[in-house]
């Protein structure tokens, strides 16, 4: 357990990790410059790590993109859009989407 999560156990939900569908214990839970990763031991015995973003741990997800708290996120097309406009209106102009006929 981790003051970032109460969590005891995790699945590993990544497609295409070798230890994806395993439900493990939490070995520990750490916080870097590279985001929240989830320490655990994998059935060989040996101790990893994995970012929490690939499991079902609800530790560092975005509500808006599933992604980890703390690193780049990917943006949805409607957030740019809506920044986009946003952006153009400020700049007294058309926004580029609405130019192409994107939106």
């Amino acid at each position: 357990m981790s003051a970032l999560c109460d969590c005891e156990t995790f699945t590993i939900t990544h497609p295409f990790h070798s230890h994806r569908g395993i439900e493990t214990r939490v070995a520990g839970i750490s916080k870097n410059s590279g985001g929240i990763h989830v320490r655990y031991v994998a059935p060989d015995g040996t101790e990893n790590s994995v970012r929490a973003s690939w499991t079902d741990l609800p530790v560092g997800k975005s509500p808006s993109s599933g992604a980890t708290a703390g690193t780049v996120t990917t943006f949805s097309y409607e957030s740019l859009v809506e920044l986009s406009r946003a952006l153009a209106a400020v700049r007294g102009e058309t926004s580029s989407v609405e130019a192409r006929g994107l939106a």
